[in-house]
């Protein structure tokens, strides 16, 4: 269903250039879930924003391709890429207060998805322009309350002229998620969308996407920074340093078997509850500056614990390691 081949993001500044995406390579099955994961700043979410064109000045896709259903969206034109945005691909942003506008109830902001992608056309045809319309927006009333209802908004009829700041963290998020199934997209990109939830509506949130996984087919690219989420709700995984894929493959082999000292790293750094007290896991060191990153050697060589001086001159490519399994590691070369 979606390929990306290569994919190369870059911003320019006035201290250099900065390789957001550095050359990934991803493949998503049509029904499956898809998790990246990584540090802050390692390329998770410009992978997203990437797909669907949305990369912010003055950053810029200047290599690869990203193929969904076979075709390369990086040579569609602005106005082929609306059509796609929110109708074939839709995107849950990871903070809800910034992306429903203040100023309009949450009902309209989902009636206003299924307007503009024309999902809803009146039955009525030959009858003054005024009762055609009249009959369209009681449609797409009915339809964004379904959907409200859907997400598990309680009392929707109600809630449908409420506003963002009537909605708590966890009921915007239902009501973002509401707005990306409104056209039934085929592929769901989710940017950290339990990040700012507690851990009971955390799970709500996911057994919602997974339903909706289930039930509808739909695909999930699903970004995250915790390898234990990851972990429960994903098929597979692919884990990302310093804007490169260093690791992917099947949720069991990432998780229960890791190749990579960065995926390692994550894996310890998660705290585990016992008798005894330990001191916490974590990984020596901070994310690399990208904009002085060195175009060889391993970008995550500063920071491993098993790094060896072959490691900085050695420009690794994926390499498989097992089936559908791969690793960026001079151990495997």
């Amino acid at each position: 269903m979606l390929e990306i081949r290569n994919l190369k993001v870059v911003f320019e500044t006035d201290r250099g250039v900065v390789k957001a995406v550095n050359g990934i390579d991803l493949t998503l099955e049509r029904g499956k879930i898809l998790g990246l994961v990584g540090e802050s700043g390692s390329g998770k979410s410009m992978t997203l924003l990437s797909i669907l064109r949305l990369v912010p000045y003055p950053g810029k896709i200047v290599e690869g391709e990203i193929l969904f259903e076979g075709e390369d969206l990086l040579k569609k034109s602005a106005s082929q890429m609306r059509e796609i945005r929110g109708k074939d691909i839709a995107m849950i942003f990871q903070d809800p207060m910034t992306t429903l506008n203040p100023v309009f109830p949450v009902g309209e902001q989902i009636r206003e998805s299924l307007r503009v992608h024309n999902i809803i056309k009146p039955e009525k045809e030959g009858i003054l322009g005024f009762l055609r319309e009249r009959d369209r927006r009681k449609k797409e009333y009915e339809k964004a309350v379904e959907l409200m209802e859907k997400v598990g908004i309680s009392y929707p009829e109600k809630r449908y002229f409420s506003y963002p700041h009537q909605f708590s963290g966890g009921m915007q998020q239902r009501a973002i998620i509401a707005i990306a199934l409104s056209c039934n997209p085929k592929l769901l990109l989710a940017d950290e969308p339990t990040t700012a939830l507690d851990v009971t509506i955390q799970a709500q949130i996911l057994d919602l996407l997974r339903q909706i996984n289930e039930v509808n087919g739909t695909s999930i690219i699903f970004v995250t920074h915790d390898l234990a989420v990851a972990a429960e709700f994903c098929d597979e995984i692919a884990v990302m340093y310093a804007g490169q894929i260093v690791e992917k493959g099947a949720v069991d082999k990432v998780i229960g078997e890791p190749k990579h000292p960065y995926t390692k790293g994550l894996l310890k750094s998660i705290p585990k509850i016992t008798r005894k007290k330990e001191k916490l896991y974590a990984i020596p060191g901070n994310v690399p500056d990208l904009a002085s990153l060195s175009p060889k050697g391993c970008p995550f060589y500063e920071r491993c614990e098993e790094a060896v001086e072959e490691c900085k001159e050695v420009e690794l490519p994926l390499i498989e390691v097992s089936d559908g399994e791969f690793v960026r590691c001079i151990k495997y070369l």
